[in-house]
């Protein structure tokens, strides 16, 4: 199962010009559903499941600013 992290943008107040932008993606192995845990660690990626890109760790918890 693959799950991806999403938010959306709004710049105006009626809500007619929002930005879809994908924040990373994460994978979990169907075998976990059969499994008595409910631990577990999913790696979060960048880019997409077909042209991964690793998120350095430099690059989490970033105050970013822009348009």
């Amino acid at each position: 199962m693959i799950l991806e992290l999403v938010y959306y943008i709004s710049q105006d107040a009626k809500n007619e010009n929002v930005v879809e932008m994908c924040c990373g993606w994460g994978q979990i192995p169907l075998d976990f559903f059969n499994r008595n845990s409910n631990n577990l660690k999913i790696e979060i990626q960048g880019g997409t499941p077909k042209n991964s890109i690793a998120i350095a760790k430099e690059d989490l918890n970033i105050k970013r600013d822009g348009p």
